[in-house]
């Protein structure tokens, strides 16, 4: 992940974390949708924390990696609960030891606002990298932004956070290499109404061995 944008979330995580806590990004029934029976899921940008405990509360075993530290902190804070289950940690991963561990670990993977922040070089290592840390017909639920508006010459917002520009060609060419099966893909106006930005959402499956 781009290290300026994980330094303004450090800076500013109380700020984004209210801001998070104060909408539903995803709703829950889509989340029960998406990953149905798959009870073992990775949430990887845990954010504010409030996905993970939406995700326990609807009976979920999750464990989730977040690269801000102070993001991480205040997740805790605000969800106690979730003590135990965060590392830090970004994608692509860097922490070897981490990885290895969770080579067709889990059931389904959550990446919700996280991919738009990482180098358009590094993304087909990110999907990589999911695809492995699921075991044969677990799922992805890949959640990005597009149509952002207010960015400067180098994709960046007065945060000094990095967007890149994911199209849904690019986001299904990125997927299909890794290995990735396609199942559904919602697109939901901003829960904050920021003119111009859509989110949407992708719902990938890793084929049965």
């Amino acid at each position: 992940m781009d290290p300026k944008t994980i330094e303004a979330y450090d800076t500013h995580a109380a700020v984004f974390a209210a801001r998070y806590r104060s909408g539903e990004r995803v709703p829950v029934e889509r989340l029960k949708l998406a990953f149905g029976h798959r009870w073992q899921i990775l949430d990887i940008g845990v954010g504010s924390g409030v996905d993970m405990s939406r995700f326990l509360d609807a009976g979920y075993d999750v464990r989730g990696v977040e690269p801000s530290l102070m993001l991480m902190q205040t997740a805790l804070k605000h969800f106690p609960r979730l003590q135990g289950r965060i590392w830090q940690g970004s994608l692509p991963m860097a922490d070897t030891e981490l990885f290895e561990s969770w080579q067709s670990h889990y059931m389904g993977i959550f990446c919700s606002a996280v991919l738009m922040h990482i180098a358009y070089d590094q993304q087909p290592l990110a999907l990589e990298q999911m695809y492995a840390m699921l075991k044969p017909e677990g799922r992805l639920l890949l959640t990005v932004s597009s149509g952002r508006t207010g960015l400067n010459a180098q994709g960046r917002d007065e945060y000094n956070r990095f967007y890149a520009e994911l199209s849904e060609d690019r986001v299904l060419e990125l997927a299909q290499h890794a290995g990735f099966i396609q199942q559904q893909t919602w697109h939901d106006a901003d829960k904050w109404h920021r003119e111009g930005l859509v989110w949407a959402s992708y719902l990938f499956e890793k084929p049965k061995a």
